[in-house]
């Protein structure tokens, strides 16, 4: 499952392997990352993510990129 951050935007039908960073709650990110509270935290403090590069900065102080790229 992916993690993403978007913006608002019209989307037709729904995409069940991408996860909205914005908008997931911390059980579900801490179960698709596999990540510990510490994280889930950090993840939840930052938003709004207006774009993946900012989530991606976040994701960096405990994910490496392999990490970052399973995610």
């Amino acid at each position: 499952m992916a993690l993403v951050s978007t913006t608002a935007v019209a989307q037709v039908g729904q995409n069940d392997t991408i996860m909205d960073a914005n908008l997931t709650d911390i059980g579900s990110l801490r179960t698709a990352l596999g990540a510990d509270q510490v994280l889930a935290d950090a993840i939840e403090s930052g938003r709004p993510y207006t774009s993946a590069l900012q989530l991606d900065a976040v994701l960096s102080q405990f994910m490496d990129e392999d990490q970052r790229e399973e995610a």
